[in-house]
């Protein structure tokens, strides 16, 4: 009986892969590459925050487009603000271990140190580090289901000079937190597919929670992997249905019930933490249908959006307001102007309509193309339904819909990766187009970028 780890070939007779399907060795220069080009977006990263936080940008709402990452920034390094319904562990995941740090560096050096400016600067590491090792695991989990290192490298590139991701990977907020532990459930999957234990029951609980925690609409995404997994192990459309719902009220039940006692412990109500429910009906949407309908407008904008457009910000002048009347001066720079992408979601512009076309394609390959390995076939499925999911949530829910693509962030990467396994398995050659599309990305994003710096400078 030959090895059941012996190393086979896929069906384009490219790529190495082991005999039991999850794909090629990671050999440790490829290792190594990985952990490089990590520390680069890390870098990258943590520069381009640093620059956000000295101008300005973070100490409002809603001045880089709906999001709040001053808030957020409170969150992660003192355990104070954020939304306990929407982010029920996300506070709490942070701020005790970086708590724990500060209040150790604070005490060895006599009181040297900081507390609380350590503990802002640690936060401030948070999701700079987060999004380089989402890079990391983003190309594990392309060169497992079978994708040549060159092209799996460009895929990350890709996405890694996307415009969400240069942005979004550069604040402290949840969504590149939410895209990593989407990232996570994806490798889960390809480690846990063709097996049955409770060791992996427990893990799939244990990410589970991790992900509901930062975001508890992401769960979603984790029992559609999920689902999927239950589908590949044999099992019935019912049983495997009943068992993610049963394994989805686990998850839902411990992420609202740690989160719960976590805020009672540490007295978080007590914090500038806002209203939960008026925070979250703040962002349901005025006219779904239009929300709904160009919501492939919101995946292009993700990857390159034209320059977005200046609005006034109302907490500017709530802020002048205030401070006026306590008789104080206003605390640091506050940017009078909020970026926008709102006005490009119109139903028959050619951006919707590339969007659409994208997405069409796309779903074509995830569904009905035959050179897809299994394992790439029932990811590329599942990512469509991922995608499904948050067209619909965000249809009702969120106003600036860009934000949110981080959330399909991962789904769309292995489903433009099924489309490069797809034309390679077919002989073209998939290199020119993604270097092409690199550079196209890098250069519209740059343009975008210095001139989004420079409004916010100006404003």
């Amino acid at each position: 009986m030959p090895n059941a780890r012996t190393d086979s070939t896929d069906t384009t007779g490219k790529h190495p892969r082991t005999a039991d399907g999850h794909g090629p060795r990671g050999s440790r220069r490829e290792l190594l590459v990985g952990l490089l080009l990590a520390v680069v977006v890390f870098v990258f990263h943590y520069v381009f925050e640093q620059r956000l936080m000295s101008m300005g940008a973070f100490t409002l709402f809603d001045t880089l487009f709906d999001a709040d990452p001053g808030l957020t920034l409170e969150a992660i390094s003192s355990g104070g603000g954020g939304n306990h319904l929407s982010h029920p562990l996300l506070e709490h995941l942070f701020s005790i271990p970086i708590g724990v740090v500060a209040k150790v560096a604070s005490f060895v050096s006599s009181g040297a140190i900081d507390e609380a400016a350590t503990r802002v600067s640690l936060a401030l590491l948070v999701v700079p580090a987060a999004t380089g090792l989402q890079t990391f695991v983003a190309l594990r989990v392309l060169r497992t289901l079978g994708l040549s290192l060159r092209s799996a490298l460009l895929l990350v590139v890709l996405a890694a000079l996307s415009f969400s991701r240069l942005l979004l990977g550069s604040m402290p907020e949840s969504y590149s937190l939410s895209a990593l532990c989407i990232s996570l459930a994806y490798m889960l999957f390809l480690r846990t597919r063709d097996g049955r234990s409770l060791r992996a029951e427990f893990s799939w609980i244990a990410l589970g929670v991790l992900t509901a925690g930062v975001t508890v609409t992401n769960a979603a995404a984790v029992a559609i992997l999920y689902f999927v997994r239950e589908r590949n192990l044999g099992r019935g459309f019912w049983r495997r249905g009943v068992r993610t719902a049963v394994t989805v009220v686990i998850i839902l039940a411990v992420t609202l019930a740690s989160g719960y006692v976590l805020d009672e412990l540490s007295d978080a109500h007590t914090r500038q933490t806002p209203n939960n429910v008026k925070w979250i009906l703040r962002y349901l949407v005025d006219d779904p249908v239009i929300q709904l309908v160009t919501f492939p407008t919101a995946v292009i904008n993700g990857l390159a959006p034209p320059v977005p457009k200046s609005d006034g910000n109302l907490f500017a002048a709530k802020a002048r307001k205030a401070a006026a009347k306590r008789g104080t001066p206003v605390e640091g720079r506050l940017i009078p102007v909020r970026l926008s992408l709102r006005r490009t979601h119109v139903p028959g512009s050619v951006r919707n309509y590339i969007g659409f076309a994208l997405l069409a394609a796309l779903a074509w390959m995830a569904l009905r193309d035959r050179q897809l390995e299994p394992a790439f076939r029932s990811l590329a499925r599942a990512s469509l339904a991922i995608i499904a999911f948050n067209w619909i949530l965000h249809g009702f829910w969120g106003g600036e819909q860009f934000l949110y693509s981080q959330h399909w962030h991962m789904s769309l990467l292995v489903l433009l990766g099924s489309a490069v396994m797809a034309f390679e398995a077919r002989g073209r050659n998939t290199t020119v187009p993604l270097v092409i599309c690199i550079l196209g990305i890098a250069i519209s994003n740059s343009i975008v970028l210095t001139k989004s710096l420079q409004a916010l400078l100006e404003g």
